[in-house]
């Protein structure tokens, strides 16, 4: 249990360094997007957008706005399909080193 959870932390810390990576770099870009304007909103908005908690009219409101934009789906590729495999992966080499110390146990 504890080699999972420690691969579990290992993927958060990777998460939270990639949102705040993102949210500081999005509102450097000067633009007037309310969500982007500070690294803190941009720090949730991202968070909502990796929970898939954020609304969609706000996401027609991002598409005019070309570079947020581009931002946003290099993160949202990142976080959602790079990150969920590297996850799946972790979890799969820790399963493996548990199931190869339990072999010789089980009777």
């Amino acid at each position: 249990c504890g080699r999972m959870l420690r691969e579990l932390v290992l993927f958060l810390l990777a998460i939270v360094f990639l949102i705040v990576a993102f949210a500081t770099s999005v509102c450097t870009l000067q633009e007037t997007f309310e969500d982007f304007s500070r690294a803190d909103r941009a720090m949730l908005s991202l968070s909502e957008m990796v929970l898939g908690l954020y609304p969609s009219s706000r996401f027609e409101q991002l598409q005019q706005m070309r570079i947020v934009m581009a931002a946003v789906s290099i993160f949202i590729l990142i976080s959602l399909v790079f990150l969920l495999n590297l996850l799946v992966a972790q979890l799969n080499s820790a399963y493996q080193a548990i199931f190869e110390d339990l072999v010789g146990f089980a009777r």
